[in-house]
């Protein structure tokens, strides 16, 4: 299964089930950047990296997302 704004939403609503989805989503990318660090360190940032993901998730804005002349007004460099 892939990452749907349903499943967001149902992570935004504190449904553990897609919370822990979306992060094994993401455990991979993870586990890969990991290598790159001191193996002493990877188990505190493995924890770093996981409670970001969760923030991000409660930070996720494009539930509504703008309006085109909203998203165009934000490229104008007038103002």
């Amino acid at each position: 299964m892939t990452i749907t704004l349903t499943l967001i939403q149902e992570a935004r609503n504190h449904d553990e089930k897609a919370i822990q989805h979306i992060i094994d989503q993401f455990e991979p990318f993870m586990e890969q950047c990991l290598t790159q660090t001191q193996p002493q360190e990877r188990e505190d940032l493995r924890q770093d990296l996981r409670l970001s993901c969760i923030e991000s998730i409660h930070s996720f804005e494009s539930m509504n997302p703008p309006g085109f002349f909203t998203f165009c007004r934000g490229f104008d460099t007038r103002n």
